[in-house]
């Protein structure tokens, strides 16, 4: 593997030749149709406490928003291989992920068509994909087996039924959507159609190319103390970094925010890396740029976004990191955070992916605890709504999509 990719890359450095050429391009380029977070604000105030506390806001929440957007469930490349799957939660219910013999992938409630046993145990995350290819699915209480798409191929003593039919009995699964290899499923069987409600992001990624790119290590799992809208909206602004995140300060400029999607149910832009080449302990970049190469688009900046119902994207030169949301309860939600690097990477002497992941560790324990500590002052009889500042504009908006999609239950009492 050569030690230099694409122009600009050379031994983990973006070379300072060319940077100043590209940077004055990007200045004339970048901008257009990216506004800085104060231009889009509305005066507005945050929510009632009952949003972050009640559990029969919660439950109308799981019926108006998760139940009519699309929910992620991690990336394809977790699952590389025919036969693979892996099991996710999603409010009480257990579902089966896997990849079939010709390759796609699908998904099925974890529950036998016979008595309602689940198939399949629970799995290590990051567990050897050789020991977890199948070319079945087959209960273990009465052997009924299903082909990987669900059908039921054996049910034992059935066949002496003669109202019973094969074709009537298989697993129930969910509709399914891969976009740049980032599993979305449906827990409606008739769901919005992706390509309409995420329409404004559908061609931004290019560059990046992030359908190939691979996993580092396992994911980080946190159970947060808190309501999964007080992580949305952490994540949508930085106006907190100052004073919650010194490292990150060291490579970014929180002033610098500009955002393309600021309203609906897709929100986010970007923000300049400063200090540095990518956002790593070095500030150097520590893999293989995403896309074999850095771009006008790509170099020395970090992309955020984030998507209704459960899905949090930051992009960086030479990596991925998300999240995705699972919430638990009104003041419960668990979190699962992969790192994505470049498949040459792993290839190459200098790939340091801790450099990466160390920061972002630190950065989003930070989060997770002050959302925390927020969760705790929402619940004091003490909180009423606050003013959102400017630099918050797209907690304005995520409110404003939020009320949108709950106002059609009027059995709330709060809108």
């Amino acid at each position: 593997m050569p030690a230099f990719i694409g122009g600009f890359f050379v031994a983990g450095e973006v070379r300072d030749d060319k940077i100043s050429h590209l940077f004055f391009e990007k200045e004339v380029r970048m901008t257009n149709g990216f506004k800085k977070t104060v231009e889009t604000y509305k005066q507005a105030k945050t929510l009632a406490a009952e949003y972050y506390i009640s559990p029969e806001i919660f439950e109308i929440e799981r019926q108006n928003i998760f139940e009519k957007t699309w929910y992620c469930v991690g990336h394809s490349s977790r699952i590389p291989n025919p036969g693979d799957y892996y099991l996710q939660e999603v409010f009480g219910d257990s579902l089966i992920i896997l990849r079939d013999k010709e390759g796609e992938v699908r998904a099925h409630y974890n529950v036998c068509a016979h008595r309602g046993t689940q198939i399949c145990p629970v799995l290590p995350y990051g567990l050897d994909s050789k020991n977890l290819e199948r070319s079945t699915l087959q209960c273990r209480y009465h052997g009924w087996t299903y082909d990987l798409k669900g059908a039921l191929i054996g049910a034992g003593q059935m066949k002496m039924v003669p109202a019973f039919e094969k074709e009537e009995n298989g697993l129930t699964s969910l509709p399914v959507k891969i976009w740049v290899g980032f599993i979305f499923i449906a827990l409606s069987p008739n769901p919005v159609a992706f390509e309409d409600l995420y329409k404004p992001i559908l061609n931004k990624l290019g560059d990046w190319k992030i359908e190939g790119l691979q996993p580092f290590g396992s994911a980080d799992v946190q159970v947060v103390e808190a309501n999964w809208k007080l992580i949305m909206l952490n994540f949508n602004e930085c106006d907190h970094c100052a004073t919650i995140h010194p490292t990150l300060m060291k490579h970014i400029d929180s002033k610098s925010a500009m955002n393309d999607l600021s309203k609906g149910p897709i929100l986010g832009g970007l923000m300049k890396i400063t200090n540095g080449d990518s956002l790593t302990e070095s500030g150097k970049i520590c893999g293989v740029p995403l896309g074999g190469h850095l771009t006008l688009r790509t170099v020395r900046m970090g992309y955020y976004y984030s998507m209704l119902g459960n899905f949090l994207l930051n992009i960086h030169p030479d990596y991925v990191m998300f999240h995705y949301l699972t919430p638990l309860s009104a003041t419960r939600t668990s979190i699962e955070t992969v790192w994505l690097f470049n498949p040459s990477s792993f290839g190459w002497a200098g790939f340091r992916p801790m450099e990466a992941i160390n920061v972002w560790r630190k950065t989003n324990h930070e989060d997770w605890e002050i959302c925390e500590e927020a969760q705790k002052g929402i619940s004091s009889r003490g909180y009423k709504p606050g003013w959102y500042s400017p630099s918050e504009s797209l907690l304005v908006a995520f409110d404003e999509e939020y009320l949108k999609l709950m106002s059609n239950r009027k059995e709330i009492g709060y809108l």
